[in-house]
């Protein structure tokens, strides 16, 4: 369930999710052994099922396919997000990469765009960082997705929950809520302007959770 009003904001709740709904249908985790499955039943009531290379945690919908996020104990070389993007069933799934360094984030937040944006946290890096996936023009080796980073902002512990908003055909504008330093129990919401990459031109967000 997301908790949203009808000018497109929502919000996202770090809970687990095995299934979620796209424009396709709805998504399910499934499999056992040491690998997972994805089942898609799709909105004409065909079923699809997609065997992963490892075990999954959860699922990010996006506005056609979703994000397979691979448990936190699954081996990764360098560049490796421990991130799947399957766009459609009959489509195998594709790894996301980012094109330096290696991946320690927390994925927090998804947006439903062409191409989605995708928010998380580094703890090696102590910030926000926010990416958008190349899913056209920007394949790496094996057809991986390349992840872009277009925001960062210095943050020592990940943020309790966040929100996109659709400010303009350009940006989005992104609020995080953030613990209070020293435990006290008060939060503090911090509002940041995120420029779009030029795929996002017109295409307001609509962002997603796990659900």
């Amino acid at each position: 369930e997301i908790a949203a009003d009808y000018n497109g904001a929502a919000s996202m709740t770090p809970e687990p999710g095995h299934s979620c709904a796209d424009r396709q249908g709805v998504w399910a985790i499934g499999g056992t052994h040491g690998a997972s499955t994805v089942t898609l039943v799709s909105n004409r009531g065909a079923i699809h099922v997609t065997t992963l290379p490892w075990r999954a945690q959860r699922l990010w919908a996006l506005e056609a396919g979703v994000l397979i996020e691979a448990e936190r104990s699954t081996p990764r070389v360098a560049g490796e997000t421990g991130l799947l993007y399957l766009s459609h069933p009959l489509d195998p799934p594709r790894p996301l990469r980012i094109e330096s360094g290696d991946w320690d984030g927390t994925v927090l937040l998804t947006s439903r765009t062409a191409p989605p944006l995708l928010l998380s946290h580094s703890p090696r890096l102590g910030a926000h960082v926010a990416w958008a996936l190349a899913t056209e023009g920007g394949e790496g080796e094996d057809g991986a997705v390349l992840l872009r980073c277009v925001w960062s902002e210095p943050a020592p512990a990940p943020a309790s929950d966040a929100f996109l908003f659709a400010a303009s055909s350009a940006c989005v504008l992104l609020c995080l809520v953030l613990p209070e330093r020293g435990g006290g129990g008060a939060a503090l919401a911090q509002v940041h302007r995120v420029a779009l990459p030029a795929g996002h031109a017109g295409a307001p967000p609509l962002p997603s959770r796990p659900c």
